[in-house]
């Protein structure tokens, strides 16, 4: 399981470096995702290594658009995805800008995924679940179907975890470029509190 949960959070990071202004677009402040953006694979891996969730969905008001998912070119750095910058087009009929290019669909294939695993996982171990996802943890019933069809909405509330937080992702990328093992060990288990924190946020606003 813990093998899966860093896949994840590799694909997840895949997404948030694999283009200029994807770690933003994601809800890291813009300071951070610069740093996050000029971390190495191997320096990556360490983050990947967290052992929670690094990926979650803002609340979603309404369903996005999308475009078909497609494949993502192959890269040399396994981070990074082909291609330009970030390109936005305002196509949304809300008139808020929209992600369209080869980073969208990565997004959404990632996406579709995550939701894949969290529907394995909600039926082999709720507790597992609770811990890596936090609040609002357990998915809604999915099958492959519902899958296909929730991936493209849920991409458009596809968000980092804890990028509020004015000290975790900070303090996991000075980890990640760090050789100080027990720097190291403690900015990855810092996550593990702050879930327990989102969960009694939760349980308060019930």
């Amino acid at each position: 399981m813990y093998v899966e949960l860093q896949a994840l959070n590799a694909g997840l990071l895949r997404i948030l470096v694999g283009r200029r202004g994807g770690a933003a677009r994601l809800g890291l402040p813009v300071p951070v995702a610069e740093q996050l953006e000029r971390l190495k694979p191997e320096e990556l891996d360490f983050i990947a290594a967290t052992p929670v969730l690094l990926a979650g969905f803002e609340a979603a008001d309404r369903p996005g658009e999308a475009d078909r998912i497609g494949e993502a070119p192959p890269s040399a750095n396994p981070y990074r995805i082909v291609g330009g910058p970030i390109e936005l087009s305002s196509g949304r009929p809300d008139g808020e800008p929209r992600l369209n290019d080869a980073w969208s669909r990565a997004a959404r294939l990632f996406t579709a995924s995550l939701l894949t695993w969290l529907w394995k996982m909600d039926s082999r171990d709720h507790l597992l679940i609770a811990l890596c996802v936090g609040p609002g943890g357990r998915p809604p019933a999915l099958s492959v179907p519902v899958i296909e069809n929730l991936a493209v909405a849920a991409t458009e509330h596809l968000r980092v975890r804890f990028g509020d937080h004015p000290r975790f992702w900070p303090d996991l990328i000075r980890a990640a470029r760090s050789r100080d093992d027990k720097l190291r060990d403690l900015s990855r288990l810092a996550a593990l509190p702050l879930v327990l924190a989102e969960e009694r946020a939760r349980s308060t606003a019930r």
